[in-house]
């Protein structure tokens, strides 16, 4: 998020900027707390879900990877969807302009999305990803493919990429019947 509010206060600076173009970034910009709360996070929902899911399709993409971002992202922005990240400078720029209070920032677009991206992986990872460490994180898959061997033998076999936050596979649990 740091990244983003300095991008912003760069972006803010009248002389990086043409007049016009600033003032195209301020009038997108200005529809970010236009939206009823609900709507915000149901399409924060909507980007964690598709932000969740390209970090489980980047492993198997290999070469590929590249188009699976361009690809969630573009359906991100194209259906208008919210995220925290990708939005974060949205929402910076009126801030640090005057034209937005912080206050209405955090509680009309910060925190609504930041609820409903989280929200939307756990669609994808109803365990969540949120791993103290690597063993954590191989020991959360393991059990995830424990419940999958006892609910569904023919995927026996399978394996579960074991990805980070960076969307690096650390590893793979093979879906087996080996508990209880």
């Amino acid at each position: 998020m740091a990244g983003t509010l300095a991008a912003a206060a760069f972006f803010a600076l009248k002389p990086v900027l043409s007049p016009e173009l600033r003032s195209g970034m301020m009038a997108v910009a200005g529809h970010i707390v236009d939206q009823s709360l609900s709507e915000t996070v149901f399409r924060a929902i909507s980007a964690g879900f598709l932000m969740a899911m390209m970090v489980w399709l980047l492993p198997s993409a290999k070469a590929a990877q590249f188009h699976v971002i361009v690809l969630i992202t573009s359906l991100i922005s194209a259906a208008q969807f919210t995220h925290i990240v990708a939005g974060s400078v949205e929402a910076f720029l009126p801030v640090i302009t005057g034209h937005l209070g912080l206050w209405p920032m955090l509680m009309e677009f910060f925190i609504p999305v930041l609820i409903g991206n989280k929200d939307g992986r756990r669609v994808v990872d109803p365990y969540g990803s949120d791993c103290s460490d690597d063993r954590d994180a191989f020991s959360r898959a393991a059990d995830i493919a424990d419940q999958i061997a006892s609910k569904d033998s023919s995927l026996i076999g399978q394996k579960i990429a074991v990805v980070n936050f960076e969307g690096h596979q650390l590893g793979e649990i093979v879906i087996e019947r080996r508990r209880k």
